[in-house]
């Protein structure tokens, strides 16, 4: 039977269990956009202390307009810091990917620029494969092109990019095809799909299985599970709330599944893994606070099976 530390495959790629680190803001990062010494240890220490996987925070693929702390890929120089880090967190033993997004309005964005923007996804992707990364993570819940695109209630565009599922995916496809043309299908894949937002005129789990189904035709290893929702949604959040709706998907794609949502509990992620309904567990703040969880969750699951039954 699979458990919480049993071994994956994605891709290409071997997980020593099946524990990440959700890509979230570390806190450690410079207005720059080079990786630093507080960053690299940051992320290092947390494959230290046992989790499998590592997203690396949302990274841009372009300068972003307001000087804030941010990690970049945006130049060729950003490359040596960032393998550095890689290099150390392979060291350790646990796979690493970089969420690639972009804090940025495309309300007014023309096709063209659409284009353009597609491109610096996938240069970015280019100088993570060139700094170590086993791969890369595209999100379509966290407000940036991709999600803005994917959401009916965002998207008002009636050109190529707008109107119906296939336009709306357009540019996360063709970055996904380009991609896979610039550096082949060992480089991992990664989406983070938005599949519900409970919201009337938005994104619905049925939106979302065909929407998967064809992301994973098109090449894509890896589907973390989010659901963003309006802020006076009526929904309750709970430990494991998003895991119903990652079985819903199970059901009908063969890619690994990432699911996350109060997830600190190690009876309950265990849980996840036994019953099939997700591949892989993402836990962020408590490996943000306490980086050797994984090795208290290893401890208290052992325990657990040592009692007599």
């Amino acid at each position: 039977m699979l458990t919480l530390f049993s071994p994956l495959i994605i891709g290409h790629l071997r997980l020593p269990n099946r524990l990440a680190l959700n890509a979230a803001t570390s806190g450690c990062a410079l207005p720059d956009g080079f990786v630093g010494a507080e960053l690299s240890d940051y992320y290092v220490r947390r494959a230290q202390g046992g989790a499998g996987l590592l997203v690396i925070e949302p990274t841009c693929v372009l300068p972003p307009d307001a000087a804030t702390p941010h990690v970049g890929l945006y130049a060729d120089a950003q490359v040596p810091d960032l393998r550095h880090c890689l290099s150390h967190i392979r060291l350790e033993g646990a796979g690493a990917l970089v969420l690639l997004d972009q804090p940025m309005s495309i309300a007014q964005s023309s096709a063209a620029e659409m284009r353009e923007i597609g491109e610096a996804f996938i240069v970015a992707a280019w100088r993570a494969h060139a700094a170590g990364a086993d791969g890369i993570m595209l999100s379509t819940a966290d407000g940036g092109p991709l999600a803005q695109l994917l959401s009916p209630l965002s998207n008002q565009r009636s050109d190529a990019y707008g109107g119906s599922v296939a336009s709306r995916l357009q540019l996360l496809s063709d970055i996904i095809e380009g991609i896979e043309r610039w550096i082949g299908s060992q480089f991992v894949v990664g989406v983070r799909l938005n599949v519900e937002e409970f919201t009337p005129g938005g994104l619905r789990l049925d939106d979302a299985r065909m929407i998967a189904t064809r992301l994973v035709s098109a090449g894509v290893h890896l589907l973390e599970i989010s659901a963003v929702t309006a802020s006076d949604a009526p929904v309750a959040r709970f430990p494991g709330w998003r895991v119903p709706l990652a079985s819903e998907l199970k059901a009908v794609v063969q890619a690994p599944l990432m699911v996350g949502g109060l997830m600190d509990d190690s009876e309950l992620a265990d849980s996840v893994i036994r019953d099939g309904s997700a591949d892989l567990v993402g836990v962020g703040e408590r490996l943000h606070a306490d980086p050797d969880w994984p090795q208290a969750a290893r401890a208290e699951l052992a325990q657990r099976d040592e009692r007599p039954r």
